[in-house]
């Protein structure tokens, strides 16, 4: 197996279809706004049976804000719809400590893969 990493504008990459994606951060740390528009780029990216592990985040954002940002189930199913939840655990402790001085008494970090 061969691992390749690539550096640069994530939206200006381009290359054949990988056969696994794994992000770790990336959705729930960029702009909301620009969620959407990743994940075009990232399908366009992937062949069509590509695995996918993503971990998330999913907290109280009425009691702060991110970055990194919540991603709560509904939204990540019209985005990934094939993506079923495998793990779950408060993180709180290795949040950034803006999270705990605002208040916040729980964060689910999740991990989400392709089924199968």
């Amino acid at each position: 197996m061969t691992v390749t990493l690539y550096h640069g504008d994530y939206f200006e990459f381009n290359a054949p279809p990988f056969d696994a994606v794994y992000d770790r951060g990336a959705l729930v740390a960029i702009d909301p706004r620009l969620r959407e528009k990743y994940v075009r780029h990232t399908r366009r990216l992937l062949a069509e049976d590509a695995a996918i592990l993503l971990i998330t985040l999913e907290y109280d954002q009425t009691v702060v804000a991110g970055p990194p940002f919540a991603l709560m189930p509904d939204e990540l199913d019209a985005y990934f719809g094939d993506l079923e939840r495998v793990f779950e655990q408060d993180d709180i402790d290795n949040c950034p400590p803006k999270f705990r001085e605002a208040g916040l008494t729980e964060i689910r970090e999740v991990v989400w893969r392709t089924p199968g």
